[in-house]
């Protein structure tokens, strides 16, 4: 993305809520003759509406300019949603996103992350900041990795507007439930997926001594082997917020 627009897209994404900084950042591109200023008007009204689905005239400009917009991204980066003129949910690799030259810049709230293998060099060194104000992440491991994970989450932490954090680590459970804490890393986290994890009756009990109990509204611990007495304890002091 050139220079130029970059002021408008960090204020869209320092406010991604607001459709203000959208509007302003429109009559910018409408005055310089890009399509994507009437893309992002014709989203941000239909979204106002409360219509759901594409209207014709999004259609007919996705169509001609979708891969010429979806090329301001990192390489690889897939599964896109256009949502009010901007993408707001993505999946890409870990590696996208070490990647100083080419940074994740959008207003990205719904974040798959894909992590083939554990780098060592993501736990030596610090990652750029992530510029993106994601309310939900999914961290997908092809391989397991366990309680490396949270090292590396913490370094692009702090997390402000997180909400949801959903891990896909079969290793996570055994290694890194008891050293999950509610802290500065997650201020705003309300809901902790920890599907497949393999937590055990161990990492069930830190879960439930925690400070969890006291932040989320939904614990969602599907497939793990917990034993039947921890289930009874995770549901005394969650109640009807665990899903297990």
């Amino acid at each position: 993305m050139s220079a130029d627009r970059l002021p408008f897209l960090k204020a869209v994404i320092a406010a991604p809520a607001d459709d203000l900084p959208r509007l302003v950042f429109a009559d910018w591109l409408d005055e310089h003759d890009d399509p994507r200023g009437e893309f992002v008007r014709l989203q941000v009204d239909r979204h106002r509406r409360g219509v759901a689905g594409i209207g014709p005239r999004e259609y007919q400009l996705l169509l001609a300019h979708e891969p010429a917009w979806r090329a301001e991204l990192p390489a690889g980066c897939h599964q896109m949603r256009f949502r009010r003129g901007f993408v707001d949910r993505l999946r890409c690799h870990a590696r996208h996103l070490f990647d100083r030259e080419h940074p994740l810049l959008a207003p990205v709230e719904h974040l798959t992350v894909e992590v083939s293998h554990l780098r060592a060099e993501w736990l030596a060194h610090s990652p750029p900041p992530l510029a993106v104000p994601v309310r939900e992440l999914v961290v997908d491991c092809r391989e397991p990795v366990g309680r490396e994970l949270l090292t590396v989450l913490r370094r692009f932490g702090p997390f402000e507007r997180l909400e949801a954090l959903r891990l896909r680590d079969p290793m996570f459970g055994l290694f890194g439930a008891d050293a999950l804490r509610p802290d500065d890393t997650f201020p705003s986290l309300r809901v902790l997926d920890l599907s497949g994890c393999g937590v055990t009756d161990g990492g069930a009990e830190a879960l439930a001594e925690n400070g969890w109990a006291g932040r989320l509204t939904e614990l969602v611990l599907h497939d793990n082997p917990i034993s039947a007495g921890r289930r009874v304890w995770l549901r005394h002091r969650f109640g009807g917020r665990l899903v297990i």
